[in-house]
């Protein structure tokens, strides 16, 4: 394939086919050929899903480059930040866009019109599903000018046997269903075995000796093509979870010991997380967005809140004496300014430089979230006011002034994370890791910033616990603490496991899911469909 394709003129390819017929692993085998055989002046292919693009709104150019810097954030700390803007401007940068289809139908002509735009005669690489292919092109009237456009073909009923029948035992079970399909080649499961994706799920499912593939004959059950599609995809899932997990070279964890219709319900719930947000990234960063806006704001509200108020007022107790309230307020002032100040770039680098950086924090709006979230820790403030109000007035107001404070400071500009900066790539549980070892790092040194002031200046106890407040603070506010909030409300309604890094994992080495750098996909898109269709149902 890639000969094929760097003897194109314009080295611009459409690959179509319709689903499940292998357009991404074919865009896939081609990156890896043009990675095989690389010049050190031929450019370098990039794959791109293109349901994170929103084209009337961002330039393809600008995309590419975001999903770029990214997935290689070495690229801005090293050579720049418009590094990888001009990799894509001069070409030096396949783009492989891959499911134009998984954009909105309306949006479609106009991706069209700007990758044909943006390219020009740079070297690119689409994949579609046919249909949706033309029906764009006919509603914009516009193709991509110098792409040559290929479409993938069925795979052939005699290709499909020979895979099937491949392996004993299963080759055993496979021929008498399989003999009398050429016969028959409009028969249901013959049009299913057309699809690679199909053919692939056929074996993984009918691999046991107990399973009999003769049940997709049934016509009353398997009337049709789609019939036959749903029952090879239902029933990857629970192949996958009654046996154990395929070899890992690196797993040094127990088996994750679940039934197949748990390891469903927790499934059916992240594809439809995911299908509701138009991704395939399963992030853990993001999730947080599992939880509505009001479930998310009050759960962090009513954190915050507690960890101030109960740590502060305990420390309060066992003072027991009077502070003065104004030079509790300035200290505390100057102290959480401080704090936020450092707060907003804390990357901590190793002594050798970037391979071991931690991840680096920003601050953003959070929008309802935010508001909720201000409200709780205001009505949390000014009950705690109120407690300490026959203690003294000025304390009183002191303290609840800078739980508010702290509430508009976490909540409504809550920090989120950036790409690890790293040299190879890394997992899902070790971006966890480094987010978590980071926030820790941080939430230390703001406790003592916080705590030192009060601890030589006002209050022994009041130090200890207001610095010991604000660093849980910062450290549940942050994408690591975020993510254990949202893991531990979901397992309480029993929605995800509470152990869910080990329950990915576990899929990884089950063939279920894959790992895309730090994050998760399903191994098939049909896959996560289909589970996602079925959440819907169930849930309607």
């Amino acid at each position: 394939m890639a000969a094929a394709f760097r003897m194109l003129q314009s080295r611009q390819l459409v690959v179509l086919g319709e689903a499940g017929s292998g357009k991404t692993i074919a865009a896939m085998m081609l990156a890896l050929g043009l990675l095989e055989d690389t010049q050190s002046t031929e450019p370098v292919p990039f794959p791109a899903l293109m349901a994170s693009w929103h084209p009337d709104g961002q330039r393809l150019d600008d995309w590419l480059a975001d999903e770029l810097t990214r997935d290689f954030p070495f690229l801005a700390s090293d050579y720049g930040s418009n590094a990888a803007s001009g990799l894509i401007a001069t070409g030096r940068v396949v783009p492989i866009l891959d499911g134009l289809d998984e954009i909105p139908d309306a949006l479609r002509p106009t991706a069209i019109e700007a990758v044909d735009q943006a390219t020009g005669d740079r070297p690119l690489v689409l994949t579609c599903r046919t249909s949706e292919y033309q029906d764009a092109v006919t509603a914009s009237g516009q193709v991509l000018t110098s792409a040559v456009v290929v479409e993938l073909e069925p795979v052939g009923l005699d290709d499909a046997v020979t895979f099937l029948t491949a392996t004993e035992p299963a080759a055993a079970r496979w021929q008498p269903v399989l003999a009398g399909l050429p016969a028959d080649p409009d028969a249901p499961l013959a049009q299913a075995l057309a699809s690679p994706l199909m053919v692939s799920l056929a074996r993984a499912v009918y691999l046991a000796p107990d399973t009999t593939p003769s049940e997709l004959l049934d016509a009353s059950r398997f009337p049709d093509r789609e019939a036959v599609e749903r029952r090879l995809c239902d029933g990857l899932v629970p192949t996958a979870y009654e046996k154990k997990p395929w070899p890992s070279e690196v797993r040094q964890r127990p088996t994750y010991e679940l039934t197949p219709d748990q390891a469903r319900r927790w499934l059916t719930f992240l594809a439809r997380h995911l299908d509701s947000h138009r991704t395939f990234d399963l992030a853990w960063w993001q999730l947080t967005y599992a939880l509505s806006s009001r479930q998310a704001g009050a759960l962090a509200g009513m954190l915050t809140t507690l960890t101030i108020g109960l740590t502060i007022a305990a420390s309060l107790t066992i003072a027991g004496t009077p502070l003065n309230g104004l030079v509790f307020e300035v200290t505390f002032g100057v102290s959480a300014g401080i704090a936020a100040g450092i707060s907003t770039r804390p990357a901590i680098e190793s002594p050798a430089g970037r391979p071991n950086r931690l991840p680096r924090l920003r601050l953003r709006m959070s929008g309802p979230v935010a508001r909720l979230g201000l409200l709780v820790g205001l009505v949390g403030a000014l009950v705690f006011s109120a407690t300490l109000y026959n203690s003294s007035v000025t304390l009183a107001l002191s303290v609840g002034m800078t739980v508010l404070f702290l509430a508009i400071l976490l909540f409504f500009f809550p920090f989120g994370i950036e790409p690890v900066e790293l040299d190879r790539e890394v997992g899902p549980a070790r971006v966890l890791r480094l987010d978590r070892n980071a926030r820790l790092v941080i939430g230390l040194l703001t406790s003592l910033i916080i705590g030192i002031p009060f601890w030589f200046g006002i209050s022994h106890a009041l130090g200890m616990g207001g610095g010991l407040a604000v660093g849980i603070t910062y450290v549940s506010s942050g994408p690591y603490g975020r993510f254990s909030q949202a893991r531990i409300w979901l397992a309480c309604q029993r929605r995800l496991p509470l152990r869910l890094m080990m329950f990915l994992a576990d899929a990884h080495d089950r063939q279920v899911l894959r790992r895309v750098g730090s994050v998760y996909q399903f191994r098939h898109r049909r896959l996560q469909e289909r589970l996602a269709l079925q959440a819907g149902a169930d849930h309607d």
